[in-house]
């Protein structure tokens, strides 16, 4: 019978983890901003598209030491012509020291949001800086926004497709949500009267209404809700939970569709004839459909939160390796009693800023095993041929 199994703590030591948020990888050097003020680029400067990916995906080195936060992503944003927005709960006058170290764009901008107990995603051409229970979940709201929209009367949808966008020095959110709603041809509901700020300038690139809507009230944990009937926006709090649905066109064999549940084993997948859909988050989907396209991708970017593992161990018993995630993670694991001899045998690793299932599969996988993980149960089983 299989059983519930503790490790002997004896093993702890053996490992020494480090947790880092992450993201793609990629040739652009930024030297420290000096004591001027960055200018931006303007809305048709910022990169877009392909451009936008490939430019996340660039090295970048660098050393700034007492800067702000907002001097700092400034520089940054206008050196790359990537667009960074500081979410209105963050302190943007924090000083900041910071050394990218030759990763990807990308990943340093998620390692400066993490140094900061930050996360981002990413609005459009867009990276959007803010606290993680915010950033774990905007990307998927805005999408779920904007497929909403895609049902609106063919009158409406030229006033909500993408444009540039940018606004004035001390302008307020409410005049700057007016505004929107305003030149959408919608009408705001009179009830609505956001918090008085003053926000800085700033330039975006071309984003539709329902992104837009997004990056002006996430701020105040406030999403919103168009009434197509009476053409009112309503603004609602943002939902705890949300999930994206997307369909493909894309017939794989059961082992296909086996492996692609396997690596992403947070979407919920069905196949029906020669479609596939899937449900998750706005992250997990953007790898997905590159994956179906035919793009050999690594699943490492990091969704905002998610935990990756930097580990250098030599010969080491699995078990420890095992022990280690299983505390951290907090949960139990099972197994048949043989296995346990197999977790006795020595193993070398060397992964940085591994998936969890990376991680795992690089720990198992030579010992013939594999694993299951539901209900924050880890199962622990012979590998199948």
């Amino acid at each position: 019978m299989p059983s519930h199994v503790s490790f002997s703590n004896r093993w702890c030591p053996l490992i020494h983890f480090s947790l880092v948020f992450s993201c793609l990888c990629g040739s652009a050097v930024v030297f420290a901003a000096d004591n001027g003020k960055p200018v931006l680029p303007t809305s048709a400067q910022w990169l877009q598209g392909r451009a936008f990916q490939q430019q996340l995906q660039k090295p970048l080195q660098g050393n700034w030491s007492g800067l702000s936060l907002q001097h700092l992503t400034s520089s940054i944003a206008a050196n790359q012509r990537i667009c960074i927005f500081l979410d209105r709960q963050v302190d943007p006058d924090q000083t900041v020291n910071f050394r990218a170290t030759g990763v990807s764009l990308e990943r340093t901008l998620q390692q400066l949001a993490q140094q900061l107990k930050l996360g981002t995603c990413k609005i459009g051409a867009c990276i959007y800086m803010g606290p993680v229970s915010t950033t774990s979940r905007l990307a998927t709201i805005s999408e779920v926004q904007r497929q909403q929209l895609r049902d609106a009367p063919a009158a409406l949808k030229p006033q909500l497709m993408a444009t540039g966008w940018q606004w004035k020095q001390l302008s307020s959110p409410q005049s700057l949500l007016e505004q929107q709603v305003r030149a959408a041809g919608l009408m705001l509901d009179p009830t609505v009267h956001l918090p008085h700020d003053l926000w800085k300038e700033q330039t975006f690139p071309p984003l539709d209404f329902a992104q837009r809507l997004t990056i002006v009230l996430a701020g105040f944990n406030l999403t919103f809700h168009l009434d197509l009937a009476s053409r009112q926006v309503h603004l609602i709090p943002l939902p705890a939970r949300v999930s994206l649905t997307r369909s493909y066109t894309k017939q794989l064999s059961a082992a296909n569709l086996a492996k692609v549940k396997k690596r992403f084993p947070q979407l919920i997948i069905k196949q029906t004839g020669n479609r596939l859909e899937a449900q998750g988050s706005y992250e997990d989907h953007e790898l997905l459909s590159r994956l179906l396209s035919g793009e050999t991708i690594r699943t490492s970017t990091a969704k905002p939160g998610e935990k990756r593992f930097t580990l250098r161990v030599m010969k080491a018993p699995a078990a420890a390796i095992i022990d280690s995630v299983v505390q951290q993670q907090q949960w139990t694991v099972r197994f048949e009693p043989e296995i346990a001899t197999r977790l006795k045998t020595l193993v070398t690793l060397n992964v940085t800023e591994a998936t969890l299932s990376e991680l795992l599969e690089k720990t198992l996988d030579p010992l013939g095993l594999t694993y299951q993980l539901k209900d924050q149960q880890l199962t622990i089983t012979e590998k199948r041929p």
